[in-house]
Formats: structure tokens, sequence, C-alpha cells
């Protein structure tokens, strides 16, 4: 089993739970600090080695965790990914990506204290 990286998780989860920090990083309101909603979620899923191991059962997380982040892969999945950034943000699909992200987030500071 390949140990997911948990930092770039709990990074890329962050961003997808914050409305304003989407605002600020995907519409480049921060200088030297740009990120997109297509780069968040390959960031959670691809770089980090989440999306492998969740299919295969593997994490390491609770089924808690696990569920969560399947519930969140399939929201993401609902979410109009072109249009630019204001479109994305505005989306429809986005505020329970948010909350869905938010829940995981949190679930996984907590199991990892």
């Amino acid at each position: 089993m390949n140990r997911p990286n948990r930092n770039l998780i709990l990074e890329c989860l962050k961003e997808l739970s914050d409305r304003q920090l989407q605002e600020n990083l995907w519409m480049g309101r921060i200088p030297n600090q740009q990120s997109s909603f297509e780069e968040a979620v390959e960031g959670l899923f691809t770089d980090s080695g989440l999306g492998d191991e969740l299919n295969k059962g593997t994490t390491g997380f609770s089924t808690e965790v696990e569920t969560k982040l399947h519930e969140l892969e399939r929201q993401l999945g609902q979410v109009e990914a072109k249009g630019g950034p204001t479109k994305v943000i505005n989306d429809p699909a986005m505020p329970r990506v948010r909350d869905l992200a938010a829940v995981a987030l949190e679930l996984l500071k907590h199991e990892m204290k």
C-alpha cells in the first residue's frame, strides 16, 4: 500500500472547502499564487495518490473518511468546470462541494491527531 500524501490532501480539501480562498487563488488575487478548480481536484485525487488508494480501499483512513471522500468525488463531477473561475465558484454544485470538503477536512484532521 502506498500512503497518499496527507499534507497535499489537507491542502486541497482546504482549498475546495473555502469560497474566499477559491476567489483569491482561482482569480489570481494573491501575487505569485495561482490555482484553479482543476488543479485542486487533480492535486486531491491524482497528485496526492489518493484516487488510486481510495478506489482500492487502501487509503489507511477510516471508513467514515473514505465514504465522505467518495461522496466529494461524486459531487465534484457535478461541477461545470468550463467557463472560467467565476462560473465555477458560483456553480450550483459548489456549495455542496465546499460542505463535503470541509467535513472531510475536519474528519481527517481529527483522525491524524
